[in-house]
C-alpha cells in the first residue's frame, strides 16, 4: 500500500508541475480496477508447505522492507521521469497548455505517458512482493491472482496499444499518432519489471543487507534492537547455559540424581529416631547415625527463647536456632 501510494503520488507531481492533472476515470481505473482487485486476490497465496529455520521479519522499520521501499520507489519515479521526457523528443509532440476557458481540459501526451507507464508499475509492485519461497508459497499456486494479473496486463496493453475512440475520449488521453511508438511503453514495463526483480532477489534478499547490514545497524542505532533480541544474542554467545544438547541435558540429569542419591543415602544411615514430650509442654528430638547423635531441645524446660541443636561426636557443637 505505501509504494501504491507514493507511485501515484509521484504521478501526481510530475503532472502538477505543468499544470496537469490525473483525470477522474484514470483515477477510477487505478483505485478499483487495478488496485482493488489486485488487493483481494493478492493475499489468498498460501503459506509454504515447511518452516525456514530463520523467522520472517517481524519489524516494520528494519533495513529491508525500508529499504526496498525507497529504492523501488526510486525505480518508479525514474521510470515515469524517462517517458515523461522521452514523448517530449517525438516529432508529432505538442506541449500541453493551460486552457483559461477549459479549466477541466487535461488531454495531453505527458497525461498518456504518466498514465500509461505508472498503470504497468500498480502490477509491476504486486508481482514484486508476491515472494514465494521460504515463507508463502509461489505466487503460481494463487490461481486467482495469475487470472487477475493476466485480466489487469491485457487491459493495459489494450489500453497503450489500440484503444478505441471512446475509450480514449473518456479516458481524456491523447494517444501516439503510431503504433510502433505506442509499443515502447509496452517494453518499458518489462525492463522496469525486470529491474524490480533484480534488484529483490539479488540486493535486498542477499545476505549482506538482510544480515550483515541489519546487525550493524542495530549496534549502531540505540534501542534498535528489543531486549529479548539481546537476550537471544546473549544466549548464542553462551554455549553452555541453557544445556540444549544431548551431552548438557545427560550431564544435568547426572548431577540431579547424584544429588538425590546422596539425600536417600543419608535417610538410610540415621539408625535411631526418637521424640520425646514432658508434662511442662517442652520436647526433645533425638537422632543417631552410625557417626553422630544430634539431639534437638525446645528450651522451654531450661528456660530459653529458642531451641538448641547439640551435635556429639568426636567435636563438640552446640548451635543456637
Amino acid at each position: 500500500m505505501a509504494c501504491y501510494s507514493l507511485t501515484q503520488f509521484l504521478s501526481v507531481l510530475i503532472l502538477y508541475w505543468i499544470g496537469n492533472r490525473v483525470t477522474d476515470f484514470e483515477f477510477l481505473y487505478i483505485d478499483l480496477f487495478l488496485l482493488t482487485t489486485l488487493m483481494i486476490t493478492f493475499g489468498r497465496t498460501h503459506a509454504y508447505g515447511k518452516l525456514h529455520k530463520v523467522a520472517p521479519p517481524v519489524k516494520l522499520m528494519s533495513l529491508a522492507p525500508v529499504l526496498s521501499l525507497i529504492l523501488h520507489i526510486l525505480i518508479m519515479f525514474a521510470v515515469q521521469i524517462f517517458f515523461f521526457f522521452f514523448i517530449k523528443r517525438a516529432s508529432w509532440f505538442v506541449a500541453f497548455v493551460e486552457d483559461p476557458e477549459d479549466e477541466y481540459n487535461y488531454v495531453s501526451y505527458e497525461n498518456m505517458a504518466i498514465f500509461v507507464s505508472s498503470s504497468y508499475q500498480y502490477i509491476i509492485l504486486a508481482i514484486i512482493f508476491s515472494k514465494g519461497k521460504p515463507y508463502r508459497k509461489s505466487l503460481f499456486t494463487n490461481y486467482a491472482f495469475l487470472v487477475n494479473l493476466i485480466i489487469v496486463f491485457g487491459v493495459n496493453a489494450w489500453l497503450n496499444i489500440y484503444p478505441p475512440d471512446e475509450i480514449v475520449e473518456l479516458f481524456e488521453l491523447k494517444m501516439p499518432p503510431n503504433v510502433p511508438y505506442r509499443l515502447i511503453f509496452l517494453g518499458g514495463g518489462f525492463i522496469n519489471l525486470l529491474l524490480c526483480l533484480l534488484l529483490e532477489t539479488l540486493v535486498l534478499d542477499s545476505h549482506f543487507v538482510s544480515v550483515t547490514l541489519q546487525n550493524k545497524l542495530d549496534r549502531i542505532l540505540p534501542g534498535a534492537c528489543p531486549r529479548y533480541e539481546e537476550v537471544e544474542s546473549w544466549l548464542k554467545g553462551n554455549s553452555t547455559w541453557p544445556p540444549v544438547t544431548s551431552e548438557d541435558i545427560a550431564c544435568t540429569f547426572q548431577r540431579l540424581e547424584s544429588a538425590f542419591q546422596m539425600s536417600k543415602n543419608t535417610l538410610n544411615e540415621t539408625d535411631n529416631l526418637s521424640l520425646s514430650c514432658s508434662e511442662s509442654d517442652s520436647f526433645r528430638l533425638t537422632a543417631s547415625t552410625g557417626k553422630r547423635k544430634f539431639s534437638l531441645d525446645d528450651g522451654i524446660s531450661a528456660g530459653a527463647d529458642n531451641p538448641t541443636l547439640q551435635c556429639d561426636d568426636n567435636i563438640n557443637d552446640s548451635t543456637r536456632l
